[in-house]
């Protein structure tokens, strides 16, 4: 069963270091090694897909806040003359 779940994972699919999202990656990883190495192999890529998959979202969110604050400050042109501006109250 867990070559099957594996195998439908996509190839494509960006992978990082599962070690990112848990510390203790490395022995829950050796210890189903020696339980299962079918379930091992699952485990390692489920986590580093889904590491990838969190980074990619960081990323992301890194870029539409660099879009947003730009876009932001594009506005405050549009603001008339004299309008008061973040007086940080």
């Amino acid at each position: 069963m867990p070559d099957t779940l594996l195998a439908s994972i996509d190839s494509t699919w960006d992978a990082a270091d599962a070690a990112a999202l848990t510390p203790d990656h490395a022995a829950r990883l050796a210890e189903l090694q020696q339980l299962d190495a079918a379930l091992a192999a699952l485990y390692a890529r489920g986590a580093e897909v889904l590491a990838g998959a969190l980074h990619g979202l960081e990323r992301g969110l890194v870029e539409l806040a660099t879009t947003a604050d730009v876009a932001l400050r594009g506005l405050e042109d549009l603001l008339p003359a004299g309008t008061a501006g973040d007086d940080g109250l």
